[in-house]
C-alpha cells in the first residue's frame, strides 16, 4: 500500500524530537495500523488494493462511528 509519512508529520508538529524519530514512530504506528487491518479483513495488498491510496483518516473515522453505533 502506498504510504508517505510526511502526510502525518504535520501531527507532531509541536514535538521537540528529530524528524528521524518522527518519521519511525509514524512509520512504527502505520505498521501496527496495517497488521490491525491484515487481522480484520484479511488484507492482500496484491489484489484489489493495489495502487490504491487509503485514507487512513476516513478509514479511522468510519471505525469510530461504528464503534459508538454498536454501543448504542
Amino acid at each position: 500500500m502506498p504510504f508517505d509519512w510526511t502526510d502525518w508529520l504535520p501531527y507532531l508538529e509541536d514535538q521537540d524530537i528529530p524528524d528521524e524519530q518522527k518519521r519511525e514512530l509514524i512509520e512504527t504506528l502505520w505498521s501496527i495500523v496495517v497488521a490491525f487491518v491484515d487481522l480484520g479483513w484479511r488484507l492482500n495488498p496484491t489484489s484489489g488494493s493495489a495502487g490504491e491510496t487509503l485514507d487512513l483518516e476516513a478509514i479511522l473515522t468510519a471505525i469510530g462511528a461504528a464503534d459508538t453505533e454498536e454501543a448504542e
